[in-house]
């Protein structure tokens, strides 16, 4: 049975605890991510707000106003790319590669079917994000991520989806061979 613990944000498969492709991530490069507590829960707000927007759901009066432009930056983003969003926050793992995950959201923008990560600045490895979400997603879709900003956003397109995929696979294994170090 597969499991997520969101509290602690871990996943675990038949009681048997998987990294996340963020863990994974840091295991190879420290942190580009920016986890510092503050990012780190205003990141979590503006994904549940958009979860919920998504889900036509959301009160506005409850979105705090470090998150508001950002969720209007995603609004616009939306709007702008004349985008459907087709599911988000999907959780998922591979048994065979023992891993896990969570997508920020699945779209079709163009007649073209996008697995989507949601940033608040874009670093180079999200590239290696985006190709692990893919493995697990099965590979079946275009990459993007996209930046939110106050007021505005920026789209980064994955141009070679298998690089990405295997680079993923890489750090995966890095990732399995210092865990067999105890490190």
């Amino acid at each position: 049975m597969f499991k997520f613990d969101e509290v602690n944000h871990t996943y675990t498969l038949n009681g048997r605890r998987l990294p996340s492709v963020t863990e994974v991530i840091r295991s190879n490069f420290g942190d580009p991510f920016n986890s510092r507590e503050w990012y780190m829960q205003r990141g979590k707000a503006l994904h549940k707000a958009i979860e919920l927007l998504c889900q036509n759901k959301l009160d506005w009066s409850s979105v705090h106003p470090e998150v508001l432009p950002r969720l209007k930056s995603f609004e616009n983003f939306i709007k702008d790319t004349n985008s459907e969003v087709l599911q988000n926050e999907i959780r998922t793992y591979s048994k065979r590669l023992q891993f896990a995950g969570t997508t920020d959201a699945v779209i079709r923008m163009d007649d073209i079917m996008y697995l989507v990560d949601f940033k608040s600045s874009i670093t180079p490895e999200v590239d290696i994000q985006l190709g692990g979400y893919s493995i697990l997603y099965g590979g079946l879709i275009k990459l993007m991520a996209v930046e939110l900003r106050d007021n505005s956003y920026m789209l980064k397109i994955v141009k070679n989806q298998k690089h990405a995929e295997r680079l993923f696979m890489c750090c995966l294994q890095i990732h399995n061979f210092k865990l067999t170090r105890g490190e």
